[in-house]
């Protein structure tokens, strides 16, 4: 459990640098790969035990990402990951917000 959170935490705090850089480094080696299909994989199976606290922390990386206006990786992230994303905007808030947020950066 430990092991699967600690790259999201690692990835907020490259995020709360707010350096292009980094940014963009983010966004081109696709880091959120990863955390997206195992995200979407967590969801998918409900089983007892799995990946609650992952698919929250990785809600709360996206509000986060969403209240910074992080605008590189809110583009990146609504454009990319938009099929596995669109499907669970229902079920959290913090999905639909990350789009509501791409629209009105456009």
């Amino acid at each position: 459990s430990f092991v699967r959170l600690a790259p999201l935490r690692l990835l907020r705090v490259i995020i709360a640098t707010h350096d292009d850089v980094y940014l963009r480094w983010v966004t081109r080696a696709g880091l959120f790969g990863p955390i997206v299909q195992t995200f979407h994989r967590c969801l998918a199976r409900s089983s007892i035990g799995g990946g609650g606290a992952f698919v929250s922390a990785v809600l709360s990386l996206l509000e986060f990402v969403r209240a910074e206006n992080v605008r590189t990786v809110v583009d990146y992230l609504c454009r990319r990951y938009e099929a596995q994303l669109i499907p669970h905007t229902r079920s959290f808030k913090a999905i639909e917000n990350l789009f509501l947020r791409q629209q009105q950066n456009l």
